[in-house]
């Protein structure tokens, strides 16, 4: 459904905005220090007997939004909003982090970078974070995770021995170093475009700076609140989110910050670029005129000599020597080499 067919609907309706019609698949991973699990289920009930165990965390882990009485089934299992659901189906949402009672609920884009040509890929990500467990909702992508879900499996770090708020911001962090990896690509892609354009100055590149500009905005504006909601998740006081876990998400934070700096620098060095390819097509404009006002000049005595000896009068003189022909030929050839010369020694041509 498009987002203007929604603006007449009552608070709370769940209508999946989005283009992805797969069927809901539903991951849940139960650990602890000693003990992993990891299966797939049809419906959210299976996963009461993981979620009921104090001494485990549990991540419910949902690709697919298209079916919204799964996603009703879910807020009413784990006690969800049914407002904070309508955000979940809204992909077009803007990132943010909220907090009510017992559940913290955050918003972001993930990021992927296709460097040919320059674009990027948005996903929106919901997570909740609960006492002893964190749902993750997305669309499409099946490896979103994958490194932290291989962190788990093989017992690295210290996930497995943390507590669920921890799991919430390994998540939130990996997304914050997909934003890192995609605006270092970004950068360089920008660097070689200045490179390119001190080289060369063709047709395509007021498409590529175009297109890049574009992009830079919409990775801007998807990194903007991605900064702020760090930052409020930084001063919260939820008690589900450990002073610990506070100082990984400060470095999360610092790492935003780091990434909303670069797309800045990458702005300015766009506009730049935009300026340095005008310039040269002025410079090379100009070059082109000079040429042709050097040719122009080049051929005005000579066009007056032809003009004096193409009048019709009987009376001019040497009309009738027979060497006057190539006298003219040579006399023009030799104002216009005399031309070219002075022309050299001024560094006009």
């Amino acid at each position: 459904m498009d987002s203007t067919q929604k603006n007449w609907l009552p608070p709370g309706s769940l209508v999946y905005i989005g283009d992805n019609f797969e069927k809901v698949k539903i991951n849940i991973i139960d650990y602890n220090e000693t003990f992993y699990s990891e299966i797939e289920v049809q419906n959210i009930e299976q996963c009461k007997d993981n979620t009921d165990e104090n001494d485990t965390v549990t991540w419910v882990d949902i690709k697919g939004l298209n079916d919204t009485k799964v996603i009703e089934e879910v807020g009413k299992f784990f006690g969800i909003h049914r407002l904070w659901l309508e955000d979940v189906l809204n992909t077009n949402h803007q990132p943010k982090a909220e907090e009510v009672d017992d559940l913290f609920f955050m918003i972001l884009k993930s990021v992927k970078m296709d460097a040919q040509p320059l674009t990027v890929e948005y996903e929106q990500v919901s997570l909740f974070l609960g006492k002893n467990f964190v749902i993750s909702f997305h669309e499409n992508s099946d490896d979103l995770f994958e490194p932290v879900k291989a962190r788990i499996r093989q017992g690295k770090g210290r996930i497995r021995s943390s507590r669920a708020d921890y799991l919430f911001y390994a998540l939130v962090d990996s997304m914050v170093d997909n934003y890192v990896q995609t605006v270092n690509v970004f950068e360089n892609k920008i660097e070689d475009l200045d490179v390119k354009l001190d080289i060369d100055t063709n047709d395509t590149l007021p498409k590529i700076i175009r297109n890049a500009k574009n992009e830079l905005l919409y990775l801007r504006k998807a990194a903007l609140p991605l900064r702020d909601s760090l930052s409020a998740i930084c001063r919260s006081e939820h008690e589900d989110i450990g002073v610990r876990t506070k100082m990984y998400l400060r470095d999360s934070l610092e790492h935003s910050i780091q990434v909303v700096g670069q797309l800045d620098s990458c702005k300015e060095l766009l506009g730049s670029l935009t300026e340095s390819y005008n310039q040269s097509l002025n410079r090379k404009l100009n070059e082109i005129l000079r040429v042709l006002t050097i040719f122009t000049s080049i051929f005005s005595p000579l066009t007056f000599i032809v003009g004096i000896y193409g009048m019709n009068f009987n009376n001019i003189p040497e009309f009738q020597w027979e060497f006057g022909y190539f006298f003219v030929l040579t006399l023009m050839s030799v104002i216009a080499a005399g031309m070219i010369v002075f022309y050299r020694r001024k560094k006009w041509l």
